[in-house]
C-alpha cells in the first residue's frame, strides 16, 4: 500500500519484495492505492499514483517482476481504500505504460462495486495482468453467492485473458471440492 505522505518505506519494501519474488519465482507483486492523500482531488490523486508507480518500476528495472495494482471495493472489505473502480486502476496502468505494470481484476471486488464485469475488462483488456476470484457476496468460493461462474469464466475468456486466476476466497466447504468445482467450470468456459 501506498502511505499517504512519505513513500520511502514502499521504496524500501519494494526492494525487498522483488527480491523474496525473485527467490520463489513469483513473476508478479500485487500492490495497492492505500487511503490516498488527504484533501486532494480525485484526479490529482490518482495522477500522484501514476507518478508513484512509474518510479517503482523504474527502480525495479531489469528485475523481471510485475506490478499488478488492485482495485478493491469500498462497500464491504476496505473502506477509505483509494482505488475502488477498475476503470480508475485501468487509468493509472495506462499512466505508468509499461510492459512490467497492470492491473489485478479481482471478480468479488468489481461485483460487490457493482461493476459491469463485461465492460469493465473489455476496457482493461490491454492491461489486465492478474486475475483474482471470490464469490460474492460473502467472498466464499464460487457457487456459495450469486455469482453466475460459467458466465464470468466465459467474460475472462472472451476479453482474451488467458493467465493464472488466483484463489482469493474464504472456503465455506471443503477445499478440495471448491477447487475441482473452479476446474470445471473453467474447463467449460
Amino acid at each position: 500500500m501506498i502511505p499517504p505522505w512519505d513513500h520511502s518505506e514502499f521504496f524500501r519494501k519494494l526492494d525487498e519484495g522483488v527480491a523474496i519474488a525473485r527467490d520463489l519465482g513469483c513473476p508478479r507483486i500485487v500492490v495497492g492505492s492505500g487511503t490516498g492523500f488527504g484533501g486532494w482531488k480525485r484526479q490529482v490523486q490518482l495522477d500522484k499514483l501514476i507518478e508513484i508507480y512509474r518510479t517503482a518500476i523504474a527502480q525495479i528495472d531489469g528485475s523481471g517482476i510485475t506490478l499488478v495494482l488492485e482495485p478493491v471495493n469500498v462497500r464491504v472489505d476496505h473502506p477509505g481504500s483509494l482505488l475502488d473502480r477498475t476503470a480508475e486502476a485501468v487509468y493509472v496502468a495506462h499512466g505508468v505504460d509499461s510492459p512490467f505494470f497492470g492491473i489485478l481484476y479481482d471478480i468479488y471486488h468489481s461485483a460487490v462495486e457493482g461493476e459491469d464485469m463485461e465492460q469493465e475488462l473489455t476496457n482493461a483488456a490491454d492491461v489486465l495482468a492478474y486475475v483474482q476470484l471470490a464469490d460474492a457476496p460473502g467472498r466464499g468460493e464460487p457457487g456459495s453467492g450469486e455469482l453466475d461462474w460459467p458466465q464470468r469464466l466465459g467474460i475472462l475468456r472472451s476479453v482474451g485473458y488467458d493467465g493464472p486466476i488466483g484463489l482469493e476466497y474464504y472456503p465455506t466447504g471443503e477445499s478440495v471440492a471448491s477447487t475441482a468445482l473452479i476446474r470445471a467450470v473453467a474447463a467449460d468456459a
